[in-house]
């Protein structure tokens, strides 16, 4: 497939994880859909061992998938992976954003095929490329997981939990404190030696809470959105000093509501952070049984503590800071 030079819009480079990544971008769309949550990595030169990866606007470039592509063996239906792939190689097909990614692990190029960029729902924002580090680390002690991420550079927490139990709420309090953020939704977790590689920059919440946050209201970048989707902040744009490229994990935090004033922590039991983290990374990630092995392994390698959360917001991240100093030198 070849492309004339007036077609090739931009090309960027970043350090996600331990991977530099070179992108280049093809088409007529607007790029900042895969730049802006992740402008916190962004490198000014590209590193001569990067993943090359290829993005392709099919509607606006007028370069459909080859036919050819569709000849291969059956698409597994649970995760979009294409099966009987020569060795070497991985591909996978969304039927919801209806994109093809073609990956050549021994030279390190990437193929992101998407129909039309413009169409993506509008949550695609907030973790560009989530498949694309997903299926480059499937064979690594890396896997990413559903989950926030604060703390310092010396060492931090991260905290899971499913839907509605206060994750992001306790992840955006600490963003009023010392405590630097490294994401909110989905974080990049070596395995081998416990750390978090921060993934996005954005912070994501419900319509109904933001009246919690009215310092970050104004930042809110899609308001045309909600209350459909949760409110999106990319947090590089405007409090850039916040935000963390990642850190040594310390212990593993279960955000549980209770409605009192303050907060209090309590010791946590690996089956209580395995089920807290592992059900969402699996559901929203489609992982496979070796990555849930590694997020065992992650979970095992650090304590876990429920994070029982009041009303007092500023009460949060003093807990945090507490259980990092009292278990930890930091």
């Amino acid at each position: 497939m070849c492309f004339k030079e007036t077609e090739k819009l931009s090309k960027r480079h970043f350090r996600i994880g331990p991977t530099p990544i070179s992108c280049t971008y093809y088409g007529d769309f607007d790029i900042s859909f895969f730049t802006y949550a992740i402008s916190h990595l962004e490198e000014k030169n590209a590193d001569t061992n990067a993943l090359n990866i290829i993005i392709i606007d099919v509607k606006s470039t007028q370069k459909p998938i080859p036919k050819s592509l569709w000849q291969w063996p059956t698409i597994n239906p649970y995760n979009g992976e294409m099966l009987g792939m020569p060795e070497g190689y991985y591909g996978n097909c969304n039927t919801i954003t209806q994109t093809l990614i073609l990956i050549d692990f021994t030279r390190y190029r990437m193929l992101f095929w998407a129909k039309d960029v413009a169409s993506f729902p509008e949550y695609e924002r907030s973790f560009p490329l989530r498949q694309v580090l997903f299926f480059w680390h499937k064979k690594t002690n890396f896997v990413l997981v559903h989950g926030g991420a604060v703390g310092f550079k010396s060492g931090g927490v991260l905290l899971a939990g499913l839907g509605g139990s206060g994750k992001s709420t306790s992840t955006m309090a600490c963003l009023n404190s010392a405590l630097k953020y490294a994401g909110d939704d989905f974080v990049l977790a070596n395995t081998e030696q416990p750390f978090i590689h921060s993934l996005y920059n954005v912070a994501k919440l419900e319509a109904s809470n933001f009246h919690r946050f009215p310092n970050l209201e104004p930042h809110i970048y899609n308001k045309h959105e909600m209350p459909k989707e949760k409110g999106q902040l990319f947090l590089n744009q405007f409090m850039p000093e916040k935000v963390i490229n990642g850190f040594p994990l310390k212990a593993i935090l279960l955000p549980k509501f209770t409605g009192n004033v303050k907060t209090k922590t309590r010791k946590a039991s690996a089956i209580d952070a395995m089920l807290a983290l592992a059900p969402s990374s699996t559901l929203l990630l489609r992982t496979s049984t070796e990555q849930v092995k590694l997020i065992a392994k992650l979970v095992r390698s650090v304590p876990a503590f429920w994070l029982e959360t009041g009303t007092d917001l500023s009460d949060i991240p003093l807990q945090i800071e507490k259980i990092l100093k009292e278990e930890y030198t930091l």
